[in-house]
C-alpha cells in the first residue's frame, strides 16, 4: 500500500513595500492588471513531485550601437553618389565635434538599384506602357557605437542637421554574460537548498527519492519589450450632450488620439529571485529557471532465504527455520 504524499510550499514575492497608488492611462487600453504570484512550489502525487524556481536579473548595457539609414535618389548616378557621400561626411564630422570617436563609426553599403518609370507609346487604337530606367537609388547604413544612453540625443540631433532622419534600430550589448549566468544559477540553487531544508522539516525523506533536473536560460533584449499605447482622452460631457452656451450650440469634434509605444519590461511577479529590480532605462533582462522532479524510489521486497534438506531416501524437502 502506497502512502500518499502532498507537499505545498507557499511563497509571497515582495520587493520592498508594495503600494498600488498610481495606475496610469495605459490601463484604459484594455490591459489586464497583473496579480503577483503567491504559490510557488508544488505538489504532487504518490510517486513524484516537482520543484520550480526562477530568477531574473536586470543588466544595463555597457555599450550601444545605433543604425541610421541614408537613402539618396537621383537621375544621374554620379550626382546620387556625391550627394550621399556629402551627407554622410558632414554627419560624421559633426559627430566627431561632439566627441564621438570616428573609429566607432562604420558605413555599410546596402544597395544601388535603378529606378524605373513608364513611358507611354501612343498608337492609332491603343497605348503601350514601357518600363524605362529614369534614375538610381543608393542605400547606405551608418553604424555608431557609444557608451552612454544619453549620447543618443546628441547623435540624433547631428543626424537631423545633416538630413538623415531614419533611425533604424539600437542594439544593446552586455559584458560578462557568463558571470551573469553563473550568478543567477548560484542564487537560484541557494534558494532551492533553503527550500529543501523546509521540506526536510516537514518530514520528507530525500534518501528515498531520486531527482530529474533541467534548467533554462533566456535573454530578453529591450526592443522586444516595447508595446503600443494610444493616449486616452474624454470629451466634454456638456459638448457630448449638445448643450448650448450663450445661444451657441456645442459640437463634439473628435481629434485623432496619439499612438505611441513604451518600454514594458518583463515583470518580476513570476520570479522567486530578482536582482537589480529597479529599472530607470531599457535594460537587458536575463532569466534562469530550474525544474527538479523528485521521484520516489520503489521499495523492493527482500527475498527470503529458502533452506532445502536432502533426505536419506533421495528426496528434497523444504524446511522452515
Amino acid at each position: 500500500m502506497k502512502t500518499k504524499m502532498t507537499i505545498v510550499i507557499m511563497t509571497i514575492m515582495l520587493s520592498g513595500t508594495v503600494n498600488a497608488q498610481v495606475m496610469g492611462n495605459w490601463r484604459y487600453n484594455g490591459q489586464r492588471i497583473e496579480v503577483a504570484q503567491i504559490a510557488q512550489a508544488l505538489v504532487q502525487n504518490a510517486s513524484e513531485f516537482n520543484f520550480q524556481a526562477k530568477a531574473l536579473m536586470n543588466v544595463s548595457a555597457f555599450t550601444y550601437v545605433a543604425t541610421f539609414n541614408v537613402s539618396q535618389v537621383g537621375s544621374d548616378l554620379k550626382d546620387v553618389v556625391s550627394k550621399s557621400d556629402d551627407r554622410i561626411s558632414r554627419f560624421i564630422n559633426e559627430l566627431k565635434r561632439q566627441g564621438i570617436d570616428t573609429n566607432n563609426i562604420t558605413v555599410d553599403m546596402i544597395s544601388l538599384i535603378p529606378v524605373y518609370d513608364y513611358e507611354v507609346e501612343k498608337r492609332l487604337f491603343s497605348k503601350t506602357y514601357n518600363e524605362i530606367p529614369v534614375g538610381f537609388e543608393l542605400q547606405k547604413n551608418i553604424l555608431i557605437k557609444y557608451d552612454k544612453s544619453s549620447k543618443l540625443d546628441i547623435i540624433v540631433k547631428s543626424a537631423v542637421t545633416n538630413e538623415i532622419y531614419d533611425l533604424v534600430k539600437v542594439d544593446y550589448y552586455v559584458d560578462n554574460i557568463e558571470s551573469i549566468k553563473d550568478t543567477l544559477r548560484k542564487k537560484t540553487l541557494a534558494y532551492f537548498e533553503e527550500k529543501l531544508k523546509d521540506l526536510s522539516a516537514l518530514g520528507v525523506d530525500f534518501d528515498s527519492l531520486y531527482t530529474v533536473f533541467s534548467e533554462d536560460y533566456q535573454t530578453i533584449m529591450p526592443h522586444s519589450k516595447y508595446e503600443n499605447y494610444i493616449a486616452f482622452s474624454r470629451p466634454s460631457i456638456d459638448a457630448a450632450q449638445g448643450k448650448s452656451f450663450f445661444g451657441v450650440e456645442s459640437k463634439v469634434r473628435r481629434s485623432g488620439k496619439l499612438k505611441t509605444m513604451f518600454y514594458n519590461p518583463v515583470s518580476f511577479k513570476d520570479f522567486d529571485i530578482v536582482i537589480n529590480p529597479v529599472i530607470l532605462e531599457p535594460v537587458v533582462q536575463f532569466t534562469y529557471s530550474i525544474n527538479i522532479k523528485f521521484i520516489i524510489k520503489e521499495k523492493r521486497a527482500i527475498p527470503k532465504n529458502k533452506y532445502m534438506l536432502l533426505t536419506p531416501d533421495g528426496k528434497i524437502q523444504q524446511i522452515q527455520l
